[in-house]
């Protein structure tokens, strides 16, 4: 008999010795302590089979949703290429069209004195703080495309408010 055995059994014929009036089958006794110890070793393999299988599909899950995600990240990057002559047309067009309008206003016309034409050019003027302040952070921090973007969006929105100044002139 193994060692563990030999202690089982001690303590089982020990219990003999506190209960005299137990009678003890030691064939039938070993018979089902041993089917409690297979019964007890195949749970615990149930056990480990599991949590290997459970920990092996969490891994694969986490491997599959990382690759996955990781396919789905996309870079975009937008660039504008002026050339200079393009860009010193874009600011001449710009400031002809500002002349034209502080020009205008200088003759005594109307539609300057007017609420609406005094809002858009304090929104005008607002603009152009902001674009100063944006090249301003861009010198200090660089070409960052947040900053160039809010610049194309600030400008084109110049650009409309000019072009609304213009019209109210003209018509």
């Amino acid at each position: 008999m193994k060692k563990e055995d030999r202690t089982i059994a001690d303590k089982i014929f020990s219990l003999d010795k506190v209960r005299p009036e137990t009678t003890w089958d030691e064939e039938d006794l070993w018979q089902h302590l041993e089917k409690k110890m297979h019964l007890k070793r195949k749970v615990e393999r149930i056990m480990y089979a599991a949590t290997f299988t459970g920990l092996l599909i969490s891994l694969s899950l986490a491997f599959y949703y990382s690759r996955n995600n990781a396919s789905m990240i996309e870079h975009t990057t937008e660039s504008i290429d002026l050339t200079s002559n393009q860009a010193n047309d874009l600011h001449d067009l710009e400031a002809s069209a500002v002349e034209f309008i502080l020009a205008s206003c200088k003759t005594g016309m109307d539609i300057c004195k007017s609420e609406e034409f005094k809002a858009l050019t304090a929104e005008l003027n607002t603009l152009e703080l902001e674009i100063a302040s944006l090249e301003n952070m861009m010198a200090t921090y660089g070409d960052d495309p947040l900053f160039v973007k809010s610049k194309i969006q600030i400008e084109n929105h110049k650009s409309e408010i000019m072009g609304k100044l213009v019209q109210m002139i003209l018509s």
